[in-house]
């Protein structure tokens, strides 16, 4: 922004010269002769004075800008140039600021609805009216208690999305607790095409890890301890495994 302003200035600066006839004097009646350009002399042609080129007998006048729209008029386009050049520069910095995003939601919040017949507002599924929204919308019970495992994976994932959770539809958010068995419980390698993820361990030893995109297919890993945080990026395949004698946990965002 800086830069475009100091552009603005010499801009004026420029303009201003040029047509108020700082340095070409233009508008200036006789015009100065320049004896670098030639021989040359004011007659006046049809009524206006012109600055004739060349000898006495050369008739390629340049009628002054001042004699064929008077000295008000010039003073009035230099006015107005000086502002089209600053409108011009100050929109065009402005719009190389450019910002993108996915559209935001038309209101606070839409708390998904479990009966069609309350609901009002529509913004991805329907939507209860705000006005009926409670705390409950917002809230679930439960994820501080450790689950039975009984996947092949040695693995449990509990969920708090929208279908636990109505307050975060359309919110863009969820979250998952995962317990991991002893001795190589896994979430298995997978993937989140549009969201990035972080995980939080809780409890146990973890190796998380992902693989960056083709062709150069890394992988990143390290083993996690209590209170380690790692984040895997969107769209990456990753996954976790625990490497501990005890049970782990993990919070998933």
């Amino acid at each position: 922004m800086a830069t475009a302003l100091i552009l603005i200035v010499l801009l004026c600066f420029v303009v201003d010269g040029i047509i108020a006839g700082d340095h070409h004097c233009c508008t200036k009646n006789p015009p100065a002769l320049n004896s670098s350009s030639g021989y040359g002399h004011v007659e006046e042609i049809g009524g206006l004075k012109a600055y004739v080129s060349g000898s006495l007998d050369s008739k390629l006048g340049i009628l002054l800008v001042s004699d064929f729209f008077g000295q008000r008029k010039i003073e009035k386009m230099k006015s107005s140039m000086v502002h089209l050049i600053v409108a011009a520069v100050f929109l065009a910095s402005v719009s190389s600021i450019v910002d993108a995003n996915d559209p935001g939601s038309v209101q606070d919040f839409c708390v998904a609805a479990r009966n069609p017949n309350s609901a009002v507002f529509v913004n991805g599924q329907f939507c209860k009216d705000p006005k009926l929204a409670v705390a409950e919308d917002f809230f679930l019970a439960a994820f501080n208690k450790r689950g039975v495992i009984t996947s092949p994976q040695g693995s449990l994932v509990k969920p708090a999305n929208v279908a636990q959770i109505p307050g975060l539809n359309t919110l863009g958010i969820s979250m998952v607790r995962i317990d991991y068995a002893p001795f190589g419980g896994m979430n298995p390698p997978h993937t989140h095409p549009r969201a990035t993820e972080i995980l939080v361990v809780l409890e146990g030893t973890l190796d998380v890890g992902f693989v960056t995109s083709n062709p150069e297919n890394k992988l990143i890993a390290k083993t996690l301890q209590k209170g380690d945080v790692f984040v895997f990026p969107i769209g990456l395949i990753h996954a976790q495994v625990n490497v501990g004698k005890t049970p782990a946990v993990a919070m998933l965002l």
